[in-house]
C-alpha cells in the first residue's frame, strides 16, 4: 500500500503524506474513488455548523448582543455551543462571526468599542540587572508546590498591581490560576501598606480553604508579603525577576482589563464601583480553557 501511494504522489506531484491522509480520510473499504471522496467532502461540510445568515435574525441578533458583552469571535462561537448543545441551527464558527459583526461595525460605528485593544510593544529592557532592589527573604517560585504548576486546584492565584498613566493611581488585581476568576481592589496609595489593605478586601469573600498559594514579581510594593502572607493565612512565593511569562495568567488578565482602563488614560479618579462593574464583565466572559464556561461558573467558593 504505501508504495502505491509513493506512485500516485509522485504523478500528481504531491508529498505521500498527503495521499496517505486523502485515502484515510475520504476511502472507503480500502478503496478511493472521485466521486464517493467528493460526497463524503460535502457532507462534512453539511454536518458542519450553518452560518449566520440574514434569514436568521435570532442568530444574528445573539451573536451581537454577545459581541456587545465584549466577546471575541472565538468566545462567541464556544459560547454557543455551551449554551445551545446539539443544536447545529444556533451555533456559528469564528470566520462567519466575524464577517457578520465587521458588516454590522459599517452599520453602527459604535460597536468599535467592543473589539479588543491592541497590546503596546514591550519596551526592550537594557541589560538584565534587577534594578529594583530585593525584597528580604522572599520565597521563590521554585519553591512553590508542584500542583501548583498543574492548574488543577482552586485556591492558587496570581497578583499584580497596574498603574495608570502618570502612575498617580493603582490597582491591585489577582487571578485564579485553576478558574481564571479576577479580583481587583484600587490601592490608597502605592507603598506595601497600600497594597496589604487593598488584598485584604479584595480577598475578603474568598474562604479561606481557597487561599493556599499567590504568586506575585519583585515589586516594591510586595515587600510586607509577610504581613500579607498572615493576613489572609496563604503563602506567597515571588517569581523570577524580568520572567513574566511565569505569570502568564495575570499578563493575560491585565490585559483584558486594559481593554476598559488603557495604558493612556488615567484611572485616579476610578472608583471601586466602576472597578467592580469591570470585574464582573471579565468574569462573565466565557474562556475557551474553562470550556467556554465563565470564570464566575466555573469558581464555587
Amino acid at each position: 500500500m504505501i508504495r502505491i501511494h509513493c506512485y500516485r504522489a509522485v504523478i500528481l506531484g504531491k508529498h505521500q503524506s498527503s495521499i496517505y491522509r486523502e485515502f484515510n480520510r475520504n476511502g472507503s473499504g480500502g478503496v478511493y474513488t472521485g466521486n464517493e471522496a467528493q460526497a463524503a467532502s460535502v457532507q462534512r461540510r453539511l454536518d458542519n455548523k450553518p452560518s449566520p445568515k440574514p434569514d436568521n435574525p435570532a442568530l444574528m441578533r445573539e451573536i451581537t448582543g454577545l459581541f456587545k458583552k465584549d466577546l471575541s469571535a472565538d468566545q462567541i462561537s464556544g459560547r454557543l455551543e455551551v449554551l445551545y448543545p446539539g443544536q447545529p441551527e444556533k451555533q456559528a464558527s469564528t470566520s462567519p462571526i466575524y464577517a457578520h459583526i465587521y458588516q454590522e461595525t459599517a452599520k453602527d460605528p459604535s460597536l468599535k468599542d467592543h473589539f479588543r485593544q491592541k497590546q503596546a510593544k514591550p519596551r526592550k529592557r537594557k541589560g538584565t540587572k534587577d534594578r529594583r532592589g530585593r525584597i528580604p527573604d522572599r520565597v521563590s517560585i521554585d519553591e512553590r508546590p508542584e500542583i501548583v504548576e498543574e492548574k488543577s486546584r482552586a485556591g492558587d492565584w496570581e497578583g499584580d498591581t497596574i498603574e495608570s498613566a502618570g502612575k498617580n493611581a493603582s490597582i491591585a488585581a489577582f487571578a485564579g490560576l485553576n478558574t481564571k476568576v479576577l479580583l481587583a481592589n484600587i490601592m490608597p496609595d502605592k507603598t506595601a501598606a497600600g497594597l496589604n489593605k487593598a488584598a485584604i478586601r479584595a480577598f475578603k469573600p474568598i474562604p479561606a480553604p481557597l487561599r493556599n498559594t499567590l504568586t506575585v514579581d519583585n515589586g516594591k510594593e510586595f515587600a510586607a508579603y509577610k504581613d500579607l502572607s498572615q493576613a489572609l493565612g496563604i503563602d506567597i512565593y515571588f517569581s523570577h525577576p524580568y520572567h513574566s511569562w511565569k505569570r502568564g495568567l495575570t499578563e493575560h488578565t491585565n490585559g483584558l482589563i486594559r481593554q476598559y482602563l488603557p495604558r493612556r488614560a488615567p484611572f485616579d479618579r476610578l472608583t471601586q464601583k466602576q472597578l467592580d462593574k469591570i470585574v464582573d464583565k471579565i468574569n462573565n466572559r466565557p474562556r475557551g480553557v474553562l470550556g467556554y464556561l465563565t470564570p464566575y461558573e466555573a469558581f464555587s467558593p
